[in-house]
């Protein structure tokens, strides 16, 4: 029987956005588990840091006080990007295809889905990408993977105001020696007052390469020192993991969703929801009324997201590139 398009928009009212969130929570997570997520209003936006660490002087009797002054750091630029996305329910599946209310709605799940993984992949790429300048992306378009500094996001030579080189960036196994070096990492780092960040990792992020996974996890809730003949305590597991893991489906991604097996093993600890990592949203993904082409009595359903992201300063994560 023939479904109206008045029909099908009414069935598709009622559960459209049940559909559409659905398919939202099927996508991967990583990637916002990890960034500092805020909504804002502005195609762009400016994010500077700001650094007022001093430290109370001696001062004799009488004496003049000590003078600081906070230390602007280094700027971060947003521009919010545009992603979309959509298909289209056929005249002749509504004639013929008793079933077009429930396939409409399978496609508006997936609608949520392509969403959701859109933005995650953008979102682990920054770390994927990270040790690099930029990458170009599925359409074609030349994405910046640099830091407010002008280095890369991951980096042997981050810079600060100060004139004080850090870094981020150490390629070595996960394991004992690669998590104090990625520790002395966050340890070694300094502000744009040049004194030291105290900023403490809460979680490991890695790919979903098994033996990594399966490293990591048997790593964290032992008590005995994995790996070691003598079975010496654990520090990082025999009261609990001292670290939450965070598993990133495109941590070793192409920028096309392909695979690239030379970042298998890529690991690094993170500040999750840090103030470096931003994520800045105008508009969540969102699934609009469907609407006929006139031409050829189709219904198409479209969604779209407006998002943008970037590391300011390298103080809230560090990369195993090995």
């Amino acid at each position: 029987m023939f479904l109206t398009q008045s029909e099908l928009g009414q069935a598709l009212t009622k559960n459209a956005k049940v559909a559409f969130n659905e398919g939202m929570k099927m996508g991967p997570t990583g990637g916002r588990q990890i960034y500092n997520i805020k909504m804002v209003t502005d195609m762009i936006t400016e994010n500077d840091t700001h650094s007022y660490d001093s430290i109370a002087r001696s001062t004799g009797e009488g004496g003049t006080y000590h003078t600081s002054v906070p230390v602007k750091g280094f700027r971060l630029i947003h521009r919010q990007g545009k992603f979309t996305d959509s298909f289209t329910t056929t005249k002749e599946m509504m004639m013929y295809d008793k079933y077009s209310v429930t396939d409409t709605l399978k496609g508006i799940q997936g609608l949520g889905t392509s969403g959701a993984k859109r933005l995650e992949l953008n979102l682990q790429l920054g770390f994927g990408m990270g040790a690099g300048a930029s990458y170009t992306d599925m359409d074609g378009n030349v994405v910046s993977t640099l830091g407010a500094d002008g280095q890369n996001s991951f980096s042997a030579t981050k810079t600060t105001k100060a004139g004080i080189a850090y870094s981020n960036l150490q390629a070595i196994a996960f394991g004992l020696a690669g998590l104090e070096a990625h520790q002395n990492l966050f340890r070694r780092m300094v502000n744009h007052s040049g004194r030291q960040v105290k900023v403490i990792p809460t979680h490991i992020y890695h790919t979903r390469t098994p033996s990594l996974v399966n490293t990591i996890e048997e790593f964290l809730n032992s008590r005995g020192n994995v790996g070691s003949p003598n079975m010496g305590i654990n520090v990082y597991g025999y009261k609990g993991p001292r670290f939450q893991t965070i598993e990133m489906e495109y941590l070793d991604a192409n920028p096309d969703e392909t695979r690239d097996n030379a970042k298998a093993n890529y690991w690094g600890l993170v500040l999750a929801k840090g103030q470096e990592l931003q994520c800045e949203i105008s508009q969540n993904p969102v699934v609009y009324a469907p609407l006929m082409d006139t031409k050829t009595r189709n219904l198409n359903i479209q969604t779209d997201l407006h998002f943008s992201h970037g590391h300011r300063d390298g103080f809230n994560a560090t990369l195993s590139n090995v």
